[in-house]
C-alpha cells in the first residue's frame, strides 16, 4: 500500500510535467534546490523512472547533499535521458533551455516544471477532496482533546496524553514559546529549532535552543537540517512516544517529504500547521504526497481553520483557509472510533482575534454526498 500511494503520489507532484515522462524513462534533474531535492526524493523512493544524475550551475559549491550533484558540462555527452529543469521560474527555465541548445539536446528531451497548474472547479473540488480524506477527524478512544500555549495564535489543541518519552519538539518557534512552556510544566524537554531568531523571549531549564531551522530539500548544513540530522544530534535516534509540534511557513511540505516513515513513527502526537492549502493550483501533488505519507502512520484528531487570511470558500459553500492547524495521533500508541464532529470546538479560539472565527461546521461529512 505504502508503495502505491508513493507511486501514485509522484505523477501528482509533477503533474501534467511527468506526463510527458514515460515510465521507466532515464531523466536527469537540472536543480539541486528545493523543488530538484523532492524530485530527487520522489523517484529514489517510488522507481517510477532511472535517475543517472543530477546536474546544477553551482555544483562546485553546493555542500551538504545526500547525493552527488554534477557539472552541467556532463550534459553535452548526453545522449539519450530525458531532462528535467527543476525551477519553478520561467526566465530561468528559458536560461537553461538555452544552454541545453548548446549543449545538443533539443526541445523533445526537456521538461519544465509546471508550477501552476489551471483547473476548473470541478478538478479544484476533487483536488479538496483528496486534501481532505486524509484530513478526516477520528476520536481517540480514552483520551479528552486540551488546549497546549496561548488562546490566540501559539496554542494547539491535543490529546489529553502526556504519559510518553517527555521528550518534544517544537520547530518554529518565532517570539511565541507558550506551547513550549506549556509542554515543559508537564515534564517535557522541548528542543527547539527556529534560524530566524537568535535567543527565545525566555529561557526554562527544560528548553534546548538551536538557532537552526528544518529544511525543505535536501540543501542543509548549519543553518537547516533534516528532522533526521536534529534527532540524530539529541541523542534522539530510534526513540518511540515522542512529541513533535510544527509550524514553519509551508517548509513543511519539503521537510516531510523527505521524512522516512519509521521517523514519523516516533512520534506519539504531531501537531503542525499546513500551509497554502487554499492555493489548490500549485504543489498539488506534493500536498497529496505528504498527507498520504502521514495517513500511513497517523490519523487526524483535530482540524482548526486558520482565520489569518480572512473568509474564503470553494464554489461558494466550503471554507477553505490559507492555514490549517491539524493534530495527528499515531495510529499505534491509539484505538481511533468515528466521530462526528461540528468544528471549532469550545477550546478552539481564532489565531487572529480581530477577525471572525470560522466554522468548518460537520467537517468530516463534507463530501459524503
Amino acid at each position: 500500500k505504502r508503495g502505491a500511494f508513493l507511486q501514485k503520489s509522484i505523477v501528482l507532484k509533477i503533474g501534467k510535467l511527468l506526463f510527458k515522462v514515460p515510465k521507466n524513462a532515464s531523466i536527469v534533474i537540472w536543480g539541486c534546490g528545493n523543488v530538484g531535492s523532492q524530485y530527487y526524493d520522489q523517484v529514489i523512493r517510488t522507481g517510477y523512472c532511472t535517475l543517472k544524475y543530477v546536474v546544477d550551475k553551482n555544483w562546485e559549491s553546493v555542500s551538504g547533499k545526500k547525493f552527488p550533484v554534477c557539472n552541467p558540462e556532463k550534459l553535452k555527452q548526453e545522449k539519450e535521458s530525458i531532462v528535467v529543469i527543476a525551477n519553478a521560474l520561467t526566465e530561468q527555465q528559458n536560461e537553461i533551455k538555452a544552454k541545453l541548445k548548446e549543449y545538443g539536446i533539443e526541445d523533445e528531451r526537456v521538461v519544465c516544471e509546471c508550477c501552476s497548474l489551471p483547473m476548473g472547479d470541478d478538478v479544484r473540488l476533487e483536488v479538496f477532496k483528496s486534501y481532505h480524506r486524509n484530513l478526516k477527524i477520528r476520536k481517540a478512544m480514552g483520551h479528552a482533546l486540551v488546549r497546549m500555549g496561548n488562546q490566540y495564535d501559539g496554542g494547539y489543541i491535543m490529546l489529553d496524553d502526556f504519559q510518553g518519552g517527555k521528550i518534544a519538539y517544537s520547530i518554529g518557534i518565532s517570539t511565541d514559546v507558550s506551547w513550549d512552556r506549556d509542554m515543559a510544566s508537564k515534564g517535557y524537554n522541548v528542543y527547539m529549532y527556529d534560524h530566524t531568531i537568535d535567543g527565545l523571549p525566555y529561557e526554562d531549564e527544560r528548553f534546548h535552543f538551536r538557532k537552526r531551522g528544518i529544511a525543505s530539500g535536501y540543501v542543509h548544513g548549519r543553518e537547516l537540517g533534516t528532522l533526521e540530522d536534529f534527532l540524530a544530534e539529541n541523542g534522539h535516534s530510534g526513540m518511540k512516544n515522542m512529541i513533535l509540534k510544527m509550524d514553519v511557513e509551508n517548509a513543511e511540505w519539503g521537510a516531510l517529504c523527505m521524512v522516512p516513515i519509521s521517523v514519523l513513527e516516533q512520534f506519539d502526537q504531531i501537531i503542525m500547521e499546513l500551509h497554502g492549502m487554499d492555493c489548490i493550483d500549485h504543489m498539488v501533488g506534493l500536498r497529496t504526497f505528504v498527507l498520504e505519507k502521514l495517513a500511513v502512520t497517523h490519523t487526524a484528531v483535530h482540524v482548526h481553520y486558520n482565520n489569518i487570511g480572512g473568509e474564503q470558500y470553494l464554489m461558494g459553500k466550503i471554507p477553505v483557509s490559507c492555514a490549517y492547524e491539524v493534530t495527528f495521533a499515531n495510529k499505534k500508541r491509539y484505538r481511533f472510533e468515528d466521530v462526528e464532529v461540528d468544528l471549532p470546538l469550545d477550546i478552539d479560539s481564532p489565531c487572529m482575534p480581530h477577525k471572525k472565527e470560522i466554522s468548518l461546521k460537520k467537517w468530516n461529512s463534507y463530501f459524503e454526498d
